[in-house]
């Protein structure tokens, strides 16, 4: 299930901040004991430095701009828990009043400039992200197992695996880089048989007769912003966050150091697929300093041209 609104906006602030505080302990979710009443409080990003100091990032996604009340509740839950900084993040801005106050009071602001889809296309700092999956126009397995274990084979369709993972995509993983070695090639390729069964009957030989071709997909900036400082031009905001249609959920990038992080789930395969090799290119050099997995990790593609020929020997 997707994270609720907030949530996720709580999450992308903290993947935010581990950008910006490089070397501190950066925790989502954070709690801090009261001072006064000795109950754990609700921190949505907490920031410790390396010399123990505390700041919390509290975070608001509303439609509006926040006004100087909100600030000043800031204000009061900084002196209350003793913090050593307090950081106030709008996706939409701060009123005037708001900024002069939590200024006062040494609140840092951050907020998000939102790109349109004109300015995406002409926005210069657009990562490049490519996916490659090695489809199968024709796949026939032969394998053979032992006469004396026919009467195991189960009616209907067999279950063909490796160890405890699926036999056809061990196949396919087995063979995409002599496809993309020789693209649209019929190919005929023996794999070493250990630990593939067929209803749990081990496996003597296994030859797999092929061809196939690399399809590359590329995926679509649906979502860019830029944050910084209220009033800091769109030239100069040091902060960027792009998002993708498929692959790449979230790319959060200061400076030369970004967060990368991938979403196999949103991947819609060509039929009869398996990937090969995924790429992330960004218009400048930029060093990728966290990657993180999210969503379902198995990519299921329809397959309709792979075959699975059984036969025994004595």
């Amino acid at each position: 299930m997707a994270d609720k609104s907030w949530k996720a906006f709580e999450k992308l602030n903290h993947r935010i901040m581990r950008l910006i505080h490089a070397g501190a302990t950066v925790e989502w979710n954070g709690a801090l004991v009261d001072p006064d009443t000795g109950v754990k409080r609700q921190i949505d990003v907490l920031i410790t430095s390396i010399d123990g100091k505390r700041s919390s990032v509290e975070c608001r996604e509303h439609s509006e701009a926040q006004s100087v009340k909100w600030i000043e509740e800031l204000i009061g839950r900084k002196l209350s828990l003793q913090l050593d900084g307090m950081i106030a993040v709008s996706f939409n801005g701060f009123s005037a009043p708001a900024a002069k106050k939590a200024a006062r009071f040494g609140i840092a602001l951050y907020d998000f400039d939102r790109l349109t889809d004109a300015e995406i296309a002409s926005w210069g700092s657009i990562a490049h992200v490519e996916s490659d999956f090695v489809q199968f126009t024709h796949l026939e397995i032969l394998a053979c197992i032992p006469d004396n274990a026919k009467a195991r084979l189960q009616p209907g369709d067999p279950t063909f695996a490796r160890g405890i993972r699926d036999g056809f995509a061990a196949v396919q993983d087995a063979l995409r880089d002599l496809v993309v070695a020789q693209p649209n090639t019929y190919l005929q390729h023996a794999l070493d048989p250990t630990d593939f069964t067929i209803d749990g009957i081990p496996v003597m030989s296994l030859v797999c007769r092929f061809r196939g071709q690399v399809v590359t997909q590329t995926a679509t900036c649906t979502y860019a912003a830029l944050v910084d400082t209220p009033g800091t031009a769109r030239m100069l905001r040091t902060i960027g966050i792009q998002r993708f249609d498929h692959f790449v959920g979230e790319v959060v990038q200061r400076d030369e150091e970004a967060h990368l992080q991938i979403d196999v789930s949103s991947v819609q395969p060509p039929d009869n697929s398996i990937l090969h090799e995924m790429r992330v290119q960004f218009p400048q050099p930029v060093h990728v300093t966290h990657y993180e997995l999210v969503g379902n990790r198995r990519i299921f593609a329809h397959a309709d041209r792979i075959a699975l020929n059984v036969f025994t020997v004595a």
